[in-house]
């Protein structure tokens, strides 16, 4: 997150470790993002960010780009994720 500039509160962090924890750490950041938005309506504006930043590296031909881990994001993925949690 720090990439984009965006600070998550203390409370967020803390979130995200504890969804970290219960995963393995390989896991794409935007999953521990779908996860903070459920906890958090402020985080819905940072998943936007997100969402752009990637669709723009990704119509750049930054196929691979991602995030916050070295993981590949599927953008298909994000785009359906992201559906889900605008309904």
């Amino acid at each position: 997150m720090q990439q984009l500039g965006i600070k998550l509160t203390e409370k967020e962090n803390q979130i995200s470790k504890e969804y970290k924890s219960e995963h393995s750490l390989n896991k794409s950041v935007i999953s521990v993002r779908i996860r903070l938005l459920k906890k958090s309506s402020r985080l819905i504006d940072i998943y936007g960010i997100l969402h752009e930043e990637i669709i723009q590296q990704h119509s750049q031909g930054n196929e691979n780009f991602n995030i916050g881990n070295d993981q590949n994001c599927d953008l298909n993925q994000i785009s359906y994720n992201a559906d889900l949690i605008s309904e």
